[in-house]
């Protein structure tokens, strides 16, 4: 039987993931470049029907599928096998939406650095003043505060991503260009800042 043959070797299934497990040059960017739009796909209607509010995270959320299937030298990757005629679309699909439901119930308790409402609004303004006061501009929002602090604390070329990038709203190609990295290098970068913001917040008392 067809699905037999593919069993034994991870990534057997399909060529190309094949090809990222045997660490074949530019097959990461191939993989996708070929599978980021049904991942967007199935992301963006995911939110539709479940968080309309924010169909804005679809782009993010395709790249953070592909940074988890890669992290740890392609682990999450390697658990694909294609057992029954799954094919490689269908099983991404099934990781991309469980990732969306972990990043949205993790987001819950922090006020996303996307978001319009009055803390981040505040944040906003007092991170482009020179002199402004965070605890004052924030007027008493806790959590914004503790971000405006774990922002200063980043490396140059961190903070200016989140200056242009989340406080500017420049979009992650032209903060790319800025920074003189690939598109798909900041969107790694972002990744790890927003990471290293959230366990900020939650590690402040």
């Amino acid at each position: 039987m067809a699905d037999q043959t593919a069993t034994g070797r991870p990534g057997a299934a399909d060529p190309l993931v094949a090809a990222v497990l045997a660490g074949a040059p530019d097959a990461r960017d191939r993989l996708f470049e070929t599978y980021a739009p049904v991942v967007h796909a199935a992301i963006s209607r995911y939110l539709a029907l479940r968080c309309r509010g924010r169909i804005d995270l679809a782009d993010d959320l395709t790249h953070e599928v592909f940074l988890a299937l890669l992290h740890d030298d392609n682990r999450r990757l390697r658990h694909f096998e294609g057992r029954n005629g799954c094919s490689f679309a269908g099983w991404l699909r099934v990781v991309a939406v469980r990732l969306v439901i972990d990043v949205l119930r993790r987001d819950r308790r922090l006020v996303s650095l996307d978001d319009d409402g009055p803390a981040m609004t505040n944040l906003r303004r007092t991170l482009r003043s020179a002199g402004g006061d965070p605890e004052l501009g924030l007027q008493g929002s806790e959590v914004a505060a503790r971000l405006a602090s774990a922002i200063a604390s980043l490396g140059p070329k961190d903070r200016l991503l989140v200056e242009l990038h989340l406080l500017r709203g420049a979009s992650l190609p032209a903060v790319a260009a800025a920074l003189g990295v690939t598109a798909n290098a900041a969107y790694v970068r972002k990744s790890r800042i927003l990471e290293r913001l959230r366990r900020s917040v939650e590690e402040t008392p």
